[in-house]
């Protein structure tokens, strides 16, 4: 992970770290404002981004000024071990369920966004809400030229529906992992499956590595 500290700006709230820097602008857009609606439920919940274009930093910092969701850049990760925190490459996987149990979750996205949590994708107002924010945000930070692109990208948004959910060990030391990941290499297609997986990994508890698919 690349050095990455959070602006910790209300330490009850939940704080959404997201890295977008290597994506292209519009889906700065989605994954953005992705973060903006699953933290508005939440009671001084914090966005921060690292990469965002100063223009959509100034639309989200006027969305959020509305309903209690502070914006600020990301400028490096150092994660406080007394915090629980959880670390995923999916937004499918980010839900109300998890962020009740990670005050922080760090989203390292592997590419454009096109799944979200089932909970936000059949709730019809929730959907709706973030297609309008997503259209306004870029817009206002990429020009209306952007909105056909915008319109594309949010029809291919679809629930994430895992298909294999496990915890494929718990163990407290790293001197045990390569045991571990040598036994899980003679599963038939582990080693094929692993490489997509989401790993996370909880603080405050036994370290876990648990294979989202």
């Amino acid at each position: 992970w690349k050095s990455w500290r959070s602006v910790v700006l209300n330490s009850d709230g939940i704080v959404l770290n997201l890295n977008i820097a290597h994506l292209a602008p519009v889906d700065h857009v989605l994954w953005s404002i992705w973060g903006f609606c699953v933290l508005e439920p939440a009671s001084g919940g914090e966005l921060v981004l690292e990469g965002a274009a100063p223009a959509l930093m100034d639309a989200l910092a006027a969305m959020g000024g509305a309903c209690g969701v502070a914006v600020a850049a990301g400028d490096g990760l150092e994660l406080d071990p007394s915090r629980p925190f959880v670390a995923v490459s999916s937004a499918g996987v980010v839900s109300s369920a998890l962020m009740r149990h990670a005050r922080e979750v760090c989203v390292f996205p592997a590419g454009p966004l096109e799944t979200v949590a089932a909970e936000w994708f059949w709730d019809g107002r929730w959907m709706a809400g973030f297609g309008t924010r997503v259209r306004a945000a870029a817009r206002s930070a990429l020009g209306d030229e952007s909105i056909a692109a915008v319109d594309q990208a949010l029809r291919c948004i679809a629930p994430w529906q895992p298909t294999v959910s496990l915890v494929s060990s718990v163990f407290t030391a790293d001197r045990f992992l390569d045991h571990f990941l040598d036994n899980c290499a003679g599963l038939a297609g582990y080693r094929e499956m692993v490489m997509e997986l989401d790993l996370a990994h909880l603080a405050g508890f036994p370290r876990t590595l648990l294979g989202l698919r």
